[in-house]
């Protein structure tokens, strides 16, 4: 899959950055380099950068659980190593324009977060799941319809629709801009 330079670039950079706050378990500069991911989600509309997306919010969200490294230390550090080992693939395979294999260590890279313990599995794949609805009505905050977003992330619609609406996302335009729909509105019938 050949991704739009822009795109390539804007991923190298977040997969370096983010196997920085890795090392340093700052779960609040994943989430942050997440949510820049989903501004090419938006744009672009393609499937990759949403999969960047949700992974990255994932593996935040894993750092954020301080239980996971603080009673596992062991399994904590052996998953580090394998998750920066996969970031560093994905960072040299970023830096060369013709590779191939930037999806498949993405799915390698889900199933490492997937599979972290045989304990936190279900917790996992919880996160995983939540992080693309969140992601997705990320996307619908920056203008893609849910429906469009449902389709690219392959999640339900109705979940979708049900976390946009505990969100408030659709009232998140301000009181000057309500003003000047209006004027405009008023204007086409004077």
């Amino acid at each position: 899959m050949e991704l739009p330079d822009i795109v390539r670039k804007d991923v190298l950079s977040v997969l370096k950055k983010v196997k920085e706050a890795l090392s340093e378990r700052d779960a609040a500069t994943i989430k942050e380099l997440s949510n820049h991911t989903i501004h090419n989600a938006s744009i672009f509309q393609d499937g990759f950068s949403t999969t960047v997306a949700t992974t990255v919010y994932s593996l935040a969200k894993i750092v954020e659980n301080k239980s996971l490294h603080e009673e596992h230390p062991q399994e904590w550090e052996r998953f580090i190593s394998k998750i920066g080992s996969i970031l560093d693939s994905l960072v040299e395979c970023a830096e060369s324009k013709g590779c191939g294999k930037m999806e498949e260590l993405f799915q390698q890279l889900v199933k490492t977060i997937a599979s972290f313990d045989e304990r936190f599995t279900e917790y996992v794949g919880f996160v995983l799941e939540k992080a693309k609805i969140k992601k997705g009505v990320e996307m619908h905050r920056h203008g893609v319809s849910l429906s469009r977003v449902s389709e690219i992330l392959g999640i339900s619609l109705w979940d979708l629709m049900s976390y946009a609406g505990k969100t408030k996302v659709t009232e998140d335009v301000g009181e000057g801009e309500v003003m000047k729909r209006f004027k405009k509105a008023r204007g086409l019938f004077q």
